[in-house]
């Protein structure tokens, strides 16, 4: 349930990143090279990050447990749970 929190924490801390991104820039981030984690291993959990209007700006997946089950959000879909 901790690690629950803290992974949902850190992907709460990059959508604001990559809304702040877009805000200030116009676009959303490429990529996550520019984020710097507030609990570094929380990273592992991060599964992918993508840029595109597909998206709606862009995606983000992280799992908190096994690797086949994965978290999401986008800003075209909202929130997603891999499998549903």
């Amino acid at each position: 349930m901790v690690r629950l929190y803290q992974v949902q924490a850190e992907a709460a801390r990059i959508m604001a990143f990559a809304y702040e991104t877009e805000r200030t820039t116009g676009q959303f981030p490429g990529s996550l090279s520019e984020y710097t984690y507030y609990n570094p291993d929380m990273s592992e959990f991060i599964q992918s990050y993508q840029s595109g209007q597909e998206f709606g700006g862009f995606q983000l997946y992280y799992r908190v447990g096994t690797e086949s089950t994965s978290h999401g959000y986008s800003p075209k879909d909202g929130w997603s749970y891999y499998p549903d």
